[in-house]
């Protein structure tokens, strides 16, 4: 999986930090037993599935 940091803001809307990240892999549906369509019957989807996460955290002020 490849991970990108996209920052730490310690300025948010109302002074919380906020920190970004991005992630980026790609998996066989087959790994997972998805496999291919039946004899006669047509593939729809590729056996390879890119999956993107883009997260941002908020780190609550404590009181």
């Amino acid at each position: 999986m490849e991970v990108e940091f996209l920052g730490l803001d310690e300025t948010g809307l109302q002074g919380e930090q906020r920190i970004g990240f991005s992630a980026t892999t790609t998996i066989r549906r087959s790994d997972f037993g998805v496999g291919a369509a039946g004899a006669g019957q047509k593939v729809v989807v590729g056996d390879k599935v890119t999956v993107q996460l883009d997260i941002q955290a908020v780190l609550e002020p404590t009181v």
